[in-house]
């Protein structure tokens, strides 16, 4: 429904960058638990007494609440067409596969 009103020609450009904003966002916002599993899996499968598996919750959980907390601000940015919806809405999830992804190019 939102990309076929993307590609309607009478819609203002105002409001087609909102509607790709919300696109891309809706298609963002699936990857967040993929991402938590890739941030998290790695601390989980070392052998090491010295990290509590309540440290491990706790950070996936801030890490989560963090991850939307950016997600809805660039929401915002690109409702008001600071960034391009494109760039704005994949940036974010762009950056946490590239910092936490590192450790998965060996396998």
């Amino acid at each position: 429904s939102l990309y076929k009103q993307c590609i309607a020609p009478t819609i203002c450009q105002k409001e087609k960058n909102e509607l790709l904003s919300y696109l891309n966002f809706k298609l963002a916002m699936p990857l967040t638990p993929i991402l938590i599993v890739i941030a998290i899996f790695p601390f989980l499968i070392a052998f090491s007494k010295n990290i509590s598996i309540f440290f491990i919750s706790a950070f996936a959980i801030f890490g989560f609440v963090i991850f939307h907390t950016f997600m809805e601000s660039a929401l915002i940015l690109a409702e008001n067409s600071a960034i391009s919806p494109y760039i704005i809405m994949w940036l974010p999830v762009l950056l946490i596969f590239s910092i936490f992804g590192r450790k998965y190019l060996r396998i």
